[in-house]
């Protein structure tokens, strides 16, 4: 049985990305066990890349693009789903953050593995809830 992995990757230049430098390598090491993997990501992106299992799926990382992202997901039959999260690599759109609760709203029952780059520098505090609430 091969195992596939689906990994959303904010963009995917692996030349001049350091994320999707890491995304490719991760690749390329789970490769050499014999697991597949297939990368989710812009139309931008992936047409940049000469590599069929890199799908462009979204045209951005807004709310309005996730349900295009959620229903790829779904179509990989993947056996685990690798969220590699910059905020940098989505435009610091917030929405990403929305995708395990759509996919989980939609059935999706396999495990989701986050891989958190670039920590704690961003601010994530939503702009329409004033600081002295969160605080």
């Amino acid at each position: 049985m091969t195992i596939t992995i689906a990994i959303i990757a904010g963009t995917y230049k692996p030349e001049r990305c350091g994320v999707a430098h890491y995304t490719a390598c991760l690749r390329d090491a789970l490769k050499k066990h014999g697991i597949q993997s297939v990368v989710l990501t812009t139309h931008a992106a992936a047409t940049e890349v000469n590599d069929k299992s890199v799908r462009g799926v979204v045209q951005d990382w807004r709310f309005a693009d996730l349900m295009s992202l959620v229903q790829a997901v779904h179509a990989t039959k993947a056996d685990i789903l690798h969220i590699q999260h910059a905020a940098g690599t989505y435009g610091f759109e917030r929405a990403i953050f929305l995708l395990p609760l759509l996919l989980k709203a939609t059935g999706y029952r396999q495990p989701i593995v986050t891989t958190v780059h670039e920590y704690g520098w961003w601010e994530w505090q939503p702009k329409a809830i004033p600081p002295q609430l969160i605080e």
